[in-house]
């Protein structure tokens, strides 16, 4: 009986070896969990960008006023009648 309980004990200890070991162990598993947490919020943050870039394009297909307020933004747009004043900072 008390070969027995030597076997199970030396299986025990080789198991729990095996548990805390670096390949597969519970020290894996708590780093795959960080870098999931990591991925997920990155995932959020890019789903969340995604829809602020579709909400763009839809405002951009339906309406010729977003289009009008990025050229003049972005290309300098002056329309009829209009004068463009350019203000230069001074450092």
């Amino acid at each position: 009986m008390k070969s027995v309980f030597i076997v199970l004990g030396v299986i025990v200890l080789l198991l729990a070896m095996r548990l805390l070991s670096s390949h597969g162990g519970i020290v894996e598993y708590f780093s795959l969990q960080t870098k999931l947490e990591a991925l997920q919020a990155e995932n959020q943050q890019l789903m969340q960008s995604n829809a602020s870039l579709k909400k763009e394009v839809l405002d951009l297909q339906s309406s010729t006023d977003s289009i009008e307020a990025i050229a003049r933004e972005k290309l300098g747009m002056v329309a009829k009648d209009e004068v463009f004043v350019k203000v230069i900072k001074l450092n």
